[in-house]
C-alpha cells in the first residue's frame, strides 16, 4: 500500500532515511574499525566532506549523550526542539520516550466511505490497492504513516499522491463514484485520574478529511 503514498517524483522516505542510515554506518566502520586506514583516508578527504562529517558525527553524538533526557522536563523539552530535525531527518523521531508510563495512543482505525452520483454511501478499508481493512495490531505501522500523513505539512506531496490513488482506483472500481471521504478514529487513552473517575481507557474521536472529488482528482 505505501507505494501508491508516493509521488513517482519522490523516493519513499523510510528509503532515505535507510540510505542516510548505511552511509553513517560505514563512516562508523572505517573510523572504529579501520583505525589504520582512517588517517590516510581523511587526509584525502576535501575540507567540505571533513566539515559534513564533522558536524553529523557531532549531532548524533549530541542525539545520543543528551538525548535520554525525559520530555517532562525544561531540558528534556530544549533538546528535543533542537535535536528534533536531526532526528526525524535519518528517521530517528518519536514522541514519547523511556519515562513516559503510557502510550498516546489506545487505537487507530481509517476507512473510506465514497458517494455515488445519487448520493449512495459505500465504506471501503483505506489499504490500496484492493481497500482492505487494516488490522490495527498486524498492521499498527499502516495506521501511523496514515495519521502522519494527514497530520504533518512536511508529508502534503505524500499525501496528495495517496488521495490521487483512492481515486483512480475508486473510478476503476465503480464509474458512478463523484467523491470519497477519509475517517480517522482516534482511540486516546484517557489521564489516569478521569480513568479513576470513571471513564473508560480511551475516548474515541472521529476526524474526516475530504470529500475530495474523485473527477478533479485524477486530473
Amino acid at each position: 500500500m505505501l507505494r501508491h503514498l508516493i509521488p513517482k517524483s519522490v523516493g519513499h522516505p523510510n528509503i532515505q532515511y535507510k540510505k542516510v542510515e548505511a552511509r553513517l554506518g560505514f563512516f562508523c566502520v572505517i573510523v572504529f574499525y579501520c583505525p589504520l586506514k582512517t588517517p590516510q583516508i581523511i587526509a584525502n578527504m576535501s575540507l567540505n566532506r571533513k566539515v559534513v562529517i564533522i558536524l553529523f558525527s557531532t549531532l548524533i553524538s549530541a542525539n545520543i549523550l543528551m538525548g535520554i533526557a525525559p520530555l517532562n522536563t525544561n531540558l528534556g523539552q530544549s533538546i528535543s526542539k533542537i535535536l528534533d530535525p536531526l532526528r526525524w531527518t535519518i528517521g530517528l523521531g518519536q514522541k514519547w520516550d523511556m519515562f513516559h508510563s503510557i502510550p498516546t495512543h489506545h487505537s487507530l482505525r481509517v476507512h473510506l466511505t465514497a458517494n455515488d452520483l445519487s448520493g449512495k454511501e459505500y465504506r471501503y478499508g483505506a489499504g490500496l490497492p484492493d481497500f482492505s481493512e487494516i488490522s490495527p495490531r498486524k498492521q499498527i505501522r499502516y495506521h501511523y504513516t496514515l495519521l502522519r500523513l494527514f497530520n504533518d505539512p512536511l508529508n502534503e506531496s505524500f499525501k496528495k499522491s495517496y488521495i490521487k490513488s483512492i481515486s483512480r482506483d475508486l473510478l476503476k472500481m465503480d464509474s458512478s463514484l463523484s467523491q470519497f471521504t477519509i475517517h480517522f478514529d482516534h482511540g486516546r487513552i484517557n489521564s489516569l485520574e478521569s480513568i479513576r473517575n470513571g471513564a473508560g481507557i480511551a475516548t474515541v474521536r472521529t476526524e474526516k478529511f475530504g470529500p475530495y472529488k474523485i473527477q478533479e482528482a485524477i486530473k
